[in-house]
């Protein structure tokens, strides 16, 4: 889109006299970006294309979407403009298809120290968030390795070595609480002598977190890393549903800032639960009551008569070692040699999937040479050189070669299934044999680690993550849940799994006759009761809307604002998410806001917008496929009229009803009024979708964006999975058997 408004003006007279392209371009656009006049301060006729293949694929896209020339200015024949296309399709075939150098991502290192050593290792506030590109974290061109995050691995795998490597055993202690040493917020928490009450979750955070001492305020502190045990006693009451406790790490003085590590599920009747955690020196742990419903608690929570959680007692056991030496330590010391360079070459085999390169090997070598001088001992220079090794370019970075040999094609494999490091048997298979091949990808699917992949790619294509951003407004929706929302934010990944493994054809994520539900979102949908936490599949009554991606109220409620919808966001959501288009805000164009005094609907603002050449250009496509979703409120529920909210105080709001009008009409003059509707347009479309789809599993997997350069590789998978009814699974063997998921 970057180029959207102005790459029709191009006449490249002296590379293509005569052609198609100078016959078209000479004639539509250089009247307005050529010498005499540049919209948008760009002037476009003496520049040369065939070498630039950014410009090539804007050119192509515009030209078939007939996004320009503008509607209003006199059009190409339908030949020439097919005929251009052809050419500048023909340009792209010149420019080889590469990568740059592509690096772990936090996910995949902390994977790789976890499966290699059996630990449990959280990095996250260790090592730096990933940049996004093509709405994946993967791309090789947007991992630039700073001088900060070049400090973040040095300190990362310093943690980790002496985790790893620890001199004696530490010793286990127990801690015992009562409720005397149970301690809250203060808001919506409260100690009576029965026990110790969660009332609420959001807005105030009441908590649970415990004391040494029995009179005065301090906080328990975990001493030393390691593995911890606790038991807590308690009883739900006021309800006979399940509920959920969460667990959090951080000041519980300021619980709106805690960082969630586990969600437990409390089935109704229990009276006592044990958790293990694996945890850090300086680590403050407290439980928070998640299933709570949202109320302001004024100063009296004693006197609520909703579900409440109550604490009895407590014990905290550890740090726990249920094997000593640890598995780390018996693969990282099982040397017996006191000669560190022998060492070196043990934790490098150990370690890395790869040999190292002669200058590394000796430089390792020196390194190992000068721990000797010091004298330190066995312990510390191995501590030492995990350190010099998880912080080096040979671990941080993925071997790749132009041509993927072997060892990196099952690398590559398994940081797309299991978004980790390959295990031996994947290394050991001739993967060049078909027939091995799809049996190492079968095995691979079925392995708890593919669970992995289908989070991190839901997460990362859909924006899952996102659905929780802007809670829902207590005052407009008292009766929506924050597991509810919690519940909506993992629908996609179990929908996107379900179709995975029981092999479904991919026009599910269209529309489908079922949708994957626990507790909480079937009494959302109103759908029959579904019993506890899990989700399963719930098939759907005859005519119902919700099967596919669109229906799902995760996606409606990120799309959306605290009190009204967003047909903008929706639509823009599936022109991305959907059709897997690229969609930025046009650069370099005056664009004139458009007088939007008298609107009284979204819909007004809407036509306001599309009034004006420059925002028709965009809103044309993506207006109508938002408007046609109307009919679903902030929070995904179905709903027959609009609420227009005014804020009156924090307490209370004014609600004004309004007729919705849902209307609307693509740019190919297909009508849509709902979401029905705009599902029977999608699957017109089901091709340009799939391969959309396509598109987005190649960018994770391949760690490059699948441009219009890989148009041929995405239209290759495509025709071999309509030959399985487009299976989802099918398409994952096809895109990595193709020849080009062995290139850079």
């Amino acid at each position: 889109m970057k180029y959207i408004l102005l790459l029709l003006c191009l006449s490249p007279l002296s590379l293509f006299a005569e052609s198609n392209i100078d016959k078209l371009f000479s004639n539509y656009c250089i009247s307005c970006h050529g010498p005499d006049k540049q919209k948008g301060k760009v002037r476009l006729d003496n520049l040369n294309l065939a070498s630039n293949h950014k410009l090539v694929e804007s050119l192509i896209v515009v030209l078939e979407e007939k996004e320009m020339p503008p509607r209003k200015k006199k059009q190409p024949s339908s030949d020439l403009a097919d005929a251009v296309l052809i050419e500048l399709q023909d340009m792209l075939k010149t420019k080889k298809v590469t990568s740059t150098l592509k690096r772990l991502t936090r996910e995949e290192y902390t994977n790789n120290i976890n499966d290699l050593f059996k630990t449990n290792f959280d990095l996250s506030e260790l090592l730096p968030e990933d940049k996004s590109d093509h709405g994946f974290n993967k791309l090789g061109e947007e991992q630039i390795m700073s001088p900060h995050q070049m400090q973040s691995y040095l300190k990362t795998a310093r943690f980790i070595a002496n985790k790893l490597v620890i001199d004696k055993k530490p010793k286990e202690r127990l801690w015992d609480f009562d409720v005397k040493n149970f301690r809250g917020s203060k808001r919506g928490d409260y100690r009576t002598e029965e026990g110790f009450f969660l009332t609420t979750n959001y807005p105030w955070r009441s908590n649970l977190h415990f004391s040494p001492s029995k009179t005065s305020y301090s906080r328990f502190v975990i001493p030393k890393f390691g593995k911890y045990r606790f038991n807590l006693d308690l009883t739900l009451v006021n309800t006979k549903e399940d509920q959920t406790l969460g667990v959090n790490l951080g000041d519980p003085r300021f619980p709106t800032n805690f960082k969630k590590i586990k969600r437990i599920h409390i089935p109704n009747g229990t009276k006592s639960i044990s958790l293990e955690l694996t945890l850090t020196k300086g680590d403050q742990v407290s439980f928070t009551f998640d299933s709570a419903k949202v109320w302001r608690v004024e100063r009296k929570p004693q006197a609520y008569n909703g579900p409440k959680v109550m604490f009895t007692k407590a014990t905290i056991t550890g740090p726990i070692y249920q094997e000593w030496p640890t598995f780390a330590q018996h693969l990282i010391l099982n040397n017996t040699s006191s000669n560190f360079r022998a060492l070196a070459d043990h934790l490098c085999k150990t370690i890395l999937n790869h040999n190292l390169d002669t200058e590394s090997k000796q430089a390792l070598y020196s390194f190992a040479d000068s721990l000797t001088k010091k004298k330190v001992t066995k312990n510390n220079a191995a501590r030492s050189l995990i350190t010099a090794i998880l912080s080096s370019p040979s671990f941080i970075f993925k071997q790749e070669s132009e041509d993927l040999k072997p060892a990196s094609y099952a690398e590559r494999i398994s940081y797309f299934l299991w978004n980790s490091r390959p295990d031996t048997e994947l290394k050991s298979a001739d993967l060049s044999q078909p027939k091995q091949l799809r049996q190492q990808l079968v095995r691979m699917l079925n392995d708890r680690k593919a669970k992995r992949f289908t989070k991190d790619f839901t997460r990362q294509w859909l924006g899952t993550d996102k659905v929780d951003d802007i809670s829902p407004d207590e005052r407009l929706f008292p009766d929506v849940y924050p597991l509810q929302v919690d519940a909506m934010s993992k629908e996609a990944n179990a929908f996107f799994t379900y179709i995975l493994k029981n092999d479904l054809n991919m026009e599910n994520f269209i529309d489908s006759n079922f949708i994957m539900a626990n507790d909480q979102l079937a009494n959302f949908y109103e759908l029959p009761k579904v019993e506890g936490a899990e989700f399963k599949k719930v098939n759907l009554p005859k005519g119902h809307e919700r099967g596919g991606l669109l229906g799902q109220a995760g996606f409606l409620k990120m799309t959306s604002n605290t009190f009204t919808t967003s047909p903008i966001l929706r639509g823009v959501w599936i022109i991305k998410n959907i059709y897997g288009e690229k969609m930025e805000p046009p650069t370099g164009i005056d664009i004139q806001e458009p007088d939007i005094r008298g609107a009284k609907t979204i819909k007004d603002i809407i036509k306001k917008h599309q009034s004006t050449e420059n925002c028709y250009r965009c809103h044309a496509k993506i207006d109508p496929l938002g408007l046609a979703l109307e009919f679903y409120d902030p929070v995904g529920r179905y709903r027959s009229e609009y609420s227009k909210v005014e804020v009156i105080s924090k307490e209370k709001i004014k609600i004004e009803k309004q007729v919705i009008d849902a209307t609307a009409e693509l740019t190919d003059g297909r009508k849509l009024n709902s979401l029905r509707t705009l599902k029977n347009a999608l699957l017109d479309d089901k091709e340009k979708i799939i391969k959309g789809i396509i598109g987005k599993l190649i960018t994770y997997s391949t760690g490059r964006p699948a441009s219009l350069q890989e148009r041929p590789y995405i239209d290759d998978v495509y025709q071999q999975i309509s030959l399985n009814k487009h299976s989802l699974k099918e398409a994952i063997f096809a895109i990595i058997s193709h020849e080009s998921f062995r290139k850079k």
